[in-house]
């Protein structure tokens, strides 16, 4: 089994390949594809339903696994191990709470734009990174469900895949470290680009 990551990506160990659901997955590109297929499924599910979207704990982890319970046995579950991107494991639960508390706040006082709130999220989710992998993917599918289900229009995040090396994926990860630096602009054009 071949997998190639790019700098911004969270790899996957080896010991981690005996999560994988799929055994006849042999390289990158067919776990690319076979994520993405589970991902359309979960996008259909979340987008049809219609229930609003109640940032909880248990809303996200379902999400998550909804993306990826045909692919990863941790699916919808926290991680429980260091890696290159993301806070420490041990923080995972009450930082995500407090990012939903935050959220529920920022909505109800009306502190930003609800575009902006969104964006807001998906920037500080993916800081949190609170998954073993898929944080960018569920980050951006939540930011779309609470857009949609708020009356916005759905993100276009750059009309492409983000998860191949592109030079889209490059605006993305740059977007990404200006908000780092609290400059949330360059997000919000490249998830409406």
């Amino acid at each position: 089994m071949y997998f190639h990551y790019d700098a911004h990506s969270t790899p996957v160990k080896p010991e981690e390949i005996r999560n994988l659901i799929p055994l006849h997955i042999q390289t990158q590109d067919e776990l690319n594809v076979w994520e993405q297929n589970n991902i359309s499924e979960a996008e259909t599910k979340f987008f049809k339903s219609s229930k609003g979207v109640d940032l909880t704990l248990e809303f996200i982890k379902k999400v998550h696994k909804s993306m990826f319970n045909h692919t990863w046995k941790w699916a919808g579950k926290f991680r429980t191990t260091h890696t290159n991107l993301g806070i420490e494991w041990i923080k995972i639960p009450q930082e995500t709470k407090l990012l939903c508390e935050d959220f529920t706040y920022q909505i109800v006082h009306h502190s930003y734009s609800l575009e902006e709130i969104a964006i807001r999220f998906s920037h500080r989710f993916v800081c949190i990174h609170p998954f073993f992998n898929g944080n960018g993917r569920c980050s951006r599918l939540l930011t779309d469900l609470i857009s949609v289900k708020n009356g916005l229009e759905r993100f276009t995040w750059g009309r492409k895949s983000l998860t191949a090396e592109s030079e889209t994926r490059e605006k993305y990860i740059q977007a990404l470290k200006e908000a780092d630096h609290l400059n949330i602009q360059p997000l919000i054009d490249f998830a409406k680009s």
